[in-house]
């Protein structure tokens, strides 16, 4: 039965509804409904559909309280008919929207896609039916190679069959796990075929099997990503094979791991002598783990603490994956007529780290499969040690080099786009140095310009002996200095000397200005009304005023008692 997802419902169908005369919604639980069926020609009722709410649940929570409860989770449908029903639904729909067919085509294309559909040839057919058939083919393809047992040949006949036809994805799953099945019986063989004095299990490392983000699902709202940790079969250098009976064995001993960025290495490893790794280093954790039995892999949900994190593996996903870092007992075995190591156990899981690309090799005892880890040998040779063990491989790289020296001796010209390119990308990197100078430079004048001001006030401190709002006017008519940091004292000291005359210029004239130097002896004082002490004092609060920028408007509305002769 379909599994249709809508705005608001997951609806998991356990019923046809073709064979109920009517219908009823019932509430079983917070976010569970139910529509109950009442049959046609006969009494009773049953489940017809579960309701889940897509606040509360996701697809695979609520599969997992319909199993629970003894429901069904079948997505299977006919094909392509419930495909074909769809699209004339959704396409009636838009008509009636729209009135233009090819828009309407489009649009409707779009919703199939968002519904799980995809185009095959001329009809439309469920995307996770096409992945299940691929992955039945590529069991079938390994299953056949390995050769083990005539008494596949029968499943193997009845599998292609089924594949020729129209299966539903509950067919193609029966499928693949009567050949997982076949698969683990034939490594039971080739184990069985190892001589009696090379069947050492031993024990060591087992890391560095790359698996790629490709196939990831992520969640944005949880930061959350479903990944695959660990593939059946070889590995990428075939020197390790996993068989589908061991990964479904060892699903849950990965759940809870902390994942790392990048393998340490053997030198960073000892250096640790056991303690845990740095907090920096520790990107997200596995919180749940299952055998997926339509792949054979184990898959895993990882949760991404570091937002920065999760945007880089959401973007470099098709160049970045992860990687095991275990320890595990292996035998060595011939499996599709290549001599590996078939693993046995896993005895302990320390971590699946982020890894960028995977390579092969390693030893039994220190399995190491990254290209960071195979070439951990050449970072520390020496050019003697390379002279005594591979004297061959040093004359071939003198004469590799001597080769492509002597060839751009000879051909140094270069095509027109070469020489487009380069013009290109010396104009970019110019411009880019361009505005790197212009950053800089920008930095370093607002740097300077606030080193100055802070030399003006420490400066002004020290002045006592004009009125405040005179060293106010004083340090807003320095706001746009422009000198060398030894400077700014004289400047200031110029600056108050210029007001400090201003004032005693006033002075003279017969004002009376609070906060200013003792009248020396000699100067004439002058006998003024108090009228007269207050009009001269306003008429210097607002001389200031207006050196310092005020309006005449403004100047008015603040010294009315000025301008009261000049309405």
């Amino acid at each position: 039965m379909p599994i249709d997802i809508t705005d608001k419902y997951i609806r998991i169908r356990q019923k046809d509804p073709g064979q109920f005369a009517r219908m009823i919604t019932k509430t079983l639980t917070a976010g569970i409904k139910a529509i109950i069926g009442f049959y046609k020609g006969k009494s009773g009722s049953t489940v017809q559909s579960y309701l889940f709410n897509k606040d509360k649940f996701t697809l695979d929570t609520a599969k997992a309280w319909v199993k629970k409860h003894d429901g069904n989770v079948s997505e299977s449908f006919k094909y392509p008919e419930e495909a074909g029903i769809f699209f004339l639904k959704e396409y009636f729909k838009g008509y009636e929207k729209y009135d233009d067919s090819n828009r309407v085509f489009k649009v409707v294309t779009k919703v199939m896609e968002s519904a799980g559909y995809v185009k095959k040839g001329d009809t439309y057919i469920k995307e996770a039916l096409i992945m299940l058939k691929k992955n039945l083919e590529a069991k079938l393809k390994h299953l056949m190679a390995m050769k083990e047992s005539n008494r596949h040949v029968v499943l193997i006949q009845e599998a292609g069959k089924l594949l020729k036809g129209h299966p539903s994805d509950e067919d193609i799953k029966g499928m693949i796990s009567k050949v997982d099945k076949s698969i683990n019986h034939c490594v039971e063989i080739a184990k069985s075929k190892i001589p009696a004095n090379d069947k050492t299990i031993k024990e060591g490392d087992i890391s560095g099997d790359f698996i790629s983000l490709k196939e990831a699902q992520f969640d944005d709202e949880k930061r959350e990503a479903v990944i695959t940790i660990i593939s059946p079969g070889f590995n990428k250098s075939k020197k390790r094979y996993y068989s589908p009976k061991l990964l479904e064995s060892s699903a849950k001993m990965f759940e809870g791991l902390k994942m790392y960025k990048n393998h340490l290495t053997e030198a960073e490893e000892k250096k640790l002598d056991g303690q845990p790794r740095s907090v920096d280093e520790w990107t997200s954790s596995i919180k749940e783990t299952w055998y997926d039995n339509m792949s054979g892999s184990i898959k895993g949900r990882a949760k991404i603490h570091n937002q920065k994190f999760w945007e880089f593996a959401k973007s470099a996903k098709d160049e970045i994956g992860t990687s095991i870092n275990a320890f595990g007992k292996m035998i060595q075995g011939t499996i599709e007529g290549v001599s590996t190591n078939i693993v046995e156990a896993f005895t302990k899981a320390k971590s699946v780290d982020w890894v960028t690309e995977a390579g092969a090799g390693g030893k039994l005892d220190q399995i190491l499969e990254t290209e960071e880890g195979d070439i951990k040998m050449l970072e520390t040779i020496t050019e003697e040690k390379l002279l005594e063990h591979r004297a061959d491989l040093v004359e071939k790289i003198k004469a590799d080099a001597i080769k492509e020296h002597e060839s751009k001796k000879g051909g140094n010209e270069m095509d027109e786009k070469e020489v487009k390119e380069m013009k290109d990308e010396n104009e970019r990197l110019t411009n880019e140095n361009t505005e790197l100078t212009k950053f800089k430079e920008t930095n370093e004048a607002e740097k300077n310009k606030a080193a100055i001001q802070v030399k003006v006030e420490e400066s002004l401190k020290d002045v006592k002996d004009i009125p405040v709002l005179s060293i106010a006017k004083v340090k807003e008519s320095l706001k746009a200095l422009d000198c060398k940091p030894e400077e700014v004292s004289d400047k200031v000291k110029e600056a108050v000397k210029s007001e400090r005359d201003y004032l005693l210029s006033l002075k003279k004239a017969g004002s009376n200005i609070e906060g200013l130097g003792e009248t020396k002896e000699g100067e004439e004082k002058g006998d003024k009304t108090d009228e007269e002490k207050k009009i001269a004092e306003v008429q210097v609060s607002h001389d200031t005023a207006k050196k310092m920028g005020h309006t005449a408007t403004e100047l008015k509305e603040m010294y009315p008692e000025i301008y009261k002769d000049n309405k």
